[in-house]
């Protein structure tokens, strides 16, 4: 699978850029079979990629569930960007068009960074609450529903949206039209959603600064009351936290599993490994990660995976990506100087979904 390469005049080698083991390497020729038998079989029955996602019926019981409830006190590091949501949901639009009073406000960020946390407390602050006559939290993921509300003031927050499309969203305004006035939060992964919905600029989150994501693990692990007499966990918990990168979810998730826990090796133990492989951790990281997988066209699901085989935290460059991709015939819609921009778009495409950074 991994055969040599002519690029600019050189013969070169896929495994010259990613060492892949023999184990590793067996591993992918077999994936590589099923997907070839998988492609047999919708050549066969006249299947296409959109198919899947159009026949496809969601398990209400595997989506995930989000509520407007919130505990402020423990919410670290987002005060200022929580009192410009405010603003701008308290505002009133300049604008006379017959639709100025229906204003739309995306929250775009990675997954786990807090888009939903900071909607909770933008929904909860009470010169909110006494601006609005309705207050409406809908958990979005993949299928939502509105009733018509006329004459109201009205807030709803649509948290976790997915659906690109624009015809839907012109649908879904359409009652809105019928409200004195009306402000929309929405939260969502993806960029083209943002672009697609908002009638103001986005707020875009990012993840915390270390003061703030040493703060949120001491808050976490109760290290200043279960740990407070131990130095060397306070060393260790600072590495681990460097390697959460600021992210919330990860580091209340590592916290949790650190609070009562005064063994060091174990600390250490977590230090050292693979903390997105931990099994403590799947039920909280993973599903979070997982739905932006899930929600991937096919072709970029396999170049996603394909990445996996370059080392952690590795800085992808466009023409190591091609000489990866091209192989596994990850670009077949494009031949030569046009293999290499349909890369950088897939690999846009993937930022924007905030699979990756670039």
């Amino acid at each position: 699978m991994f055969s040599n390469m002519k690029v600019d005049g050189t013969i070169q080698n896929i495994s010259d850029i990613v060492p892949v083991p023999s184990e590793l390497a067996t591993r992918a020729r077999k994936i590589m079979d099923m997907f070839n038998e998988i492609k047999d079989y919708a050549s066969k029955f006249s299947l296409s990629e959109n198919d899947g996602v159009r026949r496809s019926i969601p398990d209400m019981h595997q989506v995930r569930q989000t509520s407007s409830m919130v505990f402020e006190q423990s919410i670290i590091g987002r005060g200022s960007i929580k009192d410009t949501v405010i603003e701008k949901m308290l505002s009133q639009n300049k604008s006379s068009t017959p639709e100025s009073h229906v204003s739309v406000l995306g929250i775009v960020g990675m997954p786990g960074v807090g888009k939903t946390t900071l909607a909770q407390l933008v929904y909860n602050n009470t010169e909110v609450c006494k601006s609005f006559d309705v207050r409406v939290w809908v958990c979005v993921s993949e299928n939502f529903d509105v009733k018509e509300i006329q004459d109201k003031r009205f807030l709803l927050v649509l948290d976790d949206v997915w659906n690109e499309r624009r015809d839907y969203w012109e649908m879904f305004r359409l009652p809105m039209l019928t409200t004195k006035l009306c402000k929309i939060i929405v939260t969502t992964r993806s960029q083209n959603v943002a672009r697609l919905v908002q009638t103001m600029d986005s707020c875009e989150l990012s993840c915390l600064d270390s003061n703030d994501s040493w703060s949120l693990f001491k808050q976490t692990a109760l290290l200043d009351e279960e740990h407070a007499n131990n130095p060397s966990l306070q060393e260790i918990g600072k590495d681990i936290v460097s390697r959460c990168k600021g992210l919330p979810l990860a580091i209340k998730t590592i916290g949790s599993m650190l609070r009562y826990e005064p063994d060091e090796t174990k600390w250490k133990d977590i230090l050292e490994s693979d903390l997105w492989d931990l099994e403590q951790s799947q039920n909280e990281v993973l599903p979070a990660l997982e739905l932006s997988y899930k929600q991937m066209p096919m072709y970029l699901k396999r170049c996603f995976i394909a990445l996996s085989l370059f080392p952690k935290d590795y800085i992808l460059h466009e023409e190591n990506v091609v000489l990866l991709w091209e192989p596994l015939e990850l670009l077949q819609h494009g031949d030569g100087a046009n293999k290499a921009k349909l890369a950088v778009s897939y690999l846009h495409e993937l930022a924007q979904r905030s699979m990756i950074e670039i």
